[in-house]
């Protein structure tokens, strides 16, 4: 499927007329506490409540969008970008590994 499809997308079971806003630009902390409860409260991809890692941030930008990633290594496993964005490492260097 084309990821620009993707973009702005409606799932089926949600009302009509919602839409879901991304994040652009989004950003990524790996040392932010996260969101332990899984209640929607932290985590939401703004400076101030990050993402925990990068690809829960690059879910979270339109097609050409920009993720700022905080300095550290951050080990994401095998991850896969599936429309066009930008990584910019913030406040030092960024390691991405397996």
């Amino acid at each position: 499927m084309d990821a620009r499809k993707l973009e702005g997308a409606r799932h089926p079971q949600w009302e009509p007329g919602l839409t879901f806003q991304m994040a652009d630009p989004a950003y990524a902390d790996l040392t932010f506490p996260g969101d332990p409860g899984q209640d929607g409260n932290l985590e939401r991809g703004t400076l101030s409540n990050p993402f925990t890692t990068v690809y829960k941030a690059s879910f979270e930008v339109p097609t050409n969008g920009t993720v700022f990633i905080r300095s550290g290594v951050y080990h994401e496993g095998n991850i896969t970008l599936w429309r066009p964005m930008t990584l910019r490492a913030r406040l030092g260097l960024v390691e991405i590994r397996r």
